[in-house]
């Protein structure tokens, strides 16, 4: 029965082809998902260069507090349930999943309390005074976060999807989305034909739309067409060991993803100025084009990974890690030549094309895209170490990446500099990402070694088990 899965080919087909198929649908979903990341802010930047532009900007740490908790669930989820469907028990699998979308529920109800009470404190803390900044932070960032619910469901989803080697039916969803948000920008926003004009208000309105589209297409292809696993609740049990299981992957993602948001607040905080902090909102939209692929690269990875470390294959799982590494690299040279050579044009693209704010950006993009290169490998190890249920290691990884070496870096660089730190302090990404993959790398390969070995003893302590068992019950019957 276990060959006739679809996931089984995550333990037979070469790695090469394997990983190419499998990242190749995920990549362009997340290329996808950074067109929806930067479409609000291109049509905000021609509607409205100055206050909508620079609310939509500091509002982004905050809107990817909720995505962050969606997709430490959704991974959590991917990794469980590709390596129990690598072990041959497609219940537990099924068991799993539907845990996942329970926990997204849950979560999602926080989430609207969140975005209710806290999107206005969190606007008049960073808008340096500017009340008409406050008010449009504040409108954008109720609706994007109060109708989360849609994202939830989708990432989960299609994260299970992914855990059975569909890659597919995630990279149209986020296609129906993307397009959704892009259709429908203009006319929310500037308010064409019987639409009223909304503003920002409009961007996220469209975004929420988009995001429910997504939601309802992968939904009906779980209700019309046979998975590896169900989603179905009708025999479902809940199994504290299940959400334990999921939390220790997936808590290490979300807090990943979270402190992106933690850390661009606390840069924003540092840079005091707005148009610095519309020039690193900015970048962070850009630099998705970047890294985005490597994320969808580690979607295609972790299932193939996980599948292969719950067979106890360490051959295929290192061909995997490293043929990884070799790949995200390769993004990366190509997105640090782009930042390098056209930083002009990307601007304009938001309508920063003079003044303050294109000197600023431009200096910007070309010294924190030295962070790429070493950023290819520390994500592609903090994967591997989610795939072979390292969450908490990988979870110390991410935080000495983003927040330990990150900020302390900017502060010192601004003590130093003094009133021309704006020029300096963008140093802080690459000198974080040098210092987080010298750490990164020999632990990662460390606590893999270990856990395959881990691995190997648990499973010769089942079989003598089994053995003792088997040994036991045929005395019996000769007695």
């Amino acid at each position: 029965m276990q060959e006739n899965l679809k996931s089984a080919k995550m333990g037979s087909m070469p790695i090469a082809k394997l990983l190419i198929t499998m990242s190749l649908p995920a990549m362009l979903s997340m290329l996808v998902q950074a067109l929806y990341n930067v479409v609000d802010s291109i049509f905000i930047g021609q509607y409205d260069p100055s206050a909508a532009l620079i609310a939509i900007n500091i509002a982004m740490p905050f809107q990817m507090l909720p995505i962050a908790l969606a997709l430490g669930i959704g991974v959590g989820t991917n990794a469980i349930v590709s390596k129990c469907l690598g072990e041959g028990k497609g219940e537990r699998a099924s068991l799993c999943a539907q845990t996942g979308l329970l926990m997204a529920g849950a979560t999602y109800i926080l989430v609207i309390f969140m975005g209710f009470f806290l999107s206005g404190v969190y606007a008049q803390a960073f808008s340096e005074g500017n009340q008409s900044v406050a008010e449009l932070t504040t409108q954008y960032l109720q609706i994007v976060v109060c109708c989360s619910g849609f994202m939830f469901l989708e990432v989960v989803l299609n994260k299970i999807l992914q855990a059975t080697g569909n890659m597919i039916v995630p990279m149209f969803s986020q296609l129906i989305g993307a397009i959704t948000n892009i259709i429908l920008d203009p006319f929310f926003i500037n308010g064409y034909w019987f639409f009223p004009e909304l503003g920002i208000r409009g961007a996220a309105v469209a975004t929420v739309i988009g995001q429910a589209f997504a939601m309802l297409f992968v939904l009906l292809v779980f209700i019309f067409k046979k998975q590896d696993v169900s989603v179905n609740f009708k025999s479902f049990k809940l199994k504290l060991r299940n959400v334990k299981r999921i939390l220790i992957v997936g808590f290490p993602t979300a807090v990943l993803n979270g402190l992106t948001s933690v850390t661009t607040i606390l840069m924003y905080a540092i840079l005091v100025n707005n148009t610095a902090k519309t020039v690193l909102g900015l970048y962070f939209k850009v630099q998705s084009f970047v890294f985005m692929p490597v994320f969808g690269l580690n979607q295609g990875a972790m299932p193939i990974m996980g599948y292969n470390f719950g067979r106890g294959d360490k051959k295929r799982f290192l061909h995997t890690y490293w043929l990884s590494i070799v790949i995200a690299a390769c993004i990366m040279i190509l997105g640090m030549i782009l930042l390098l050579t056209a930083s002009d044009f990307l601007l304009g693209l938001f309508n920063v094309t003079q003044g303050e704010a294109l000197q600023m950006g431009q200096t910007a993009f070309k010294i924190i895209c030295f962070s790429f290169l070493p950023a290819a490998f520390g994500i592609i190890t903090i994967t591997m170490l989610q795939s072979t249920q390292n969450g908490i290691l990988a979870m110390l990884v991410s935080i000495c990446r983003q927040l330990v070496f990150l900020v302390p870096m900017a502060f010192i660089i601004k003590l130093i500099a003094g009133d021309v730190f704006l020029n300096y302090v963008w140093w802080c990404y690459p000198i974080a990402e040098i210092l987080a993959v010298s750490l990164s790398l020999p632990f990662g390969r460390w606590r893999a070694r270990k856990s395959f070995a881990d691995l190997l003893r648990e499973r010769q302590k089942q079989q003598l088990q089994l053995s003792a068992e088997n040994t036991t019950a045929t005395l019996q019957e000769v007695q």
